[in-house]
């Protein structure tokens, strides 16, 4: 992600592209591409952390640039997957809750919005797949809303039919 993909104005991050360990290149579908809503406490926090981009970069005698990528070092290079791994490890030392990697947020983002009943296009969207593959790969979740759904309709009818 680079900074021009970030609207401070509406709140939105674009999605337009990919970077792991083998560079950066096309997402990998049509879905893929796509422009998500954030909250104001991240933007908040961007904005913060542009700031810390933009020291870093003068203190090398550099300008931050608009299509700069989001994420650096300390020294002012482009964090890669491992450098992001490093720093979520070192989050947790010390801290008695269960580590999860920065792709694992992906999916916690996802089970949230699932358990919060989000809609299932809705969540498809955000995440750039399609409805079917959130049923595939987060099943999980809707049965454990399903049975909660089975629980809610025996409660209703039950107490329905003791009045």
């Amino acid at each position: 992600m680079q900074w021009d993909d970030i609207c401070f104005k509406t709140n939105t991050i674009t999605v337009n592209r990919t970077r792991d360990k083998y560079g950066t290149r096309t997402p990998k579908s049509k879905k893929s591409y796509r422009t998500i809503k954030i909250d104001d406490i991240l933007i908040t926090q961007l904005k913060s952390y542009y700031l810390w981009c933009k020291k870093i970069k003068l203190s090398l005698g550099l300008h931050l640039q608009e299509n700069d990528l989001v994420f650096i070092t300390n020294t002012g290079s482009p964090c890669n997957d491992s450098t992001l791994n490093k720093a979520f490890e070192s989050l947790f030392d010390g801290l008695e809750i269960k580590r999860i990697t920065p792709h694992g947020l992906r999916h916690t983002h996802a089970t949230i919005l699932i358990e919060k009943r989000i809609p299932v296009i809705e969540i498809a969207q955000r995440l750039g797949n399609t409805p079917q593959m959130i049923y595939n790969v987060y099943g999980h979740s809707f049965d454990k809303i399903e049975n909660e759904s089975v629980q809610a309709f025996s409660e209703s009818v039950n107490s329905k039919a003791i009045q």
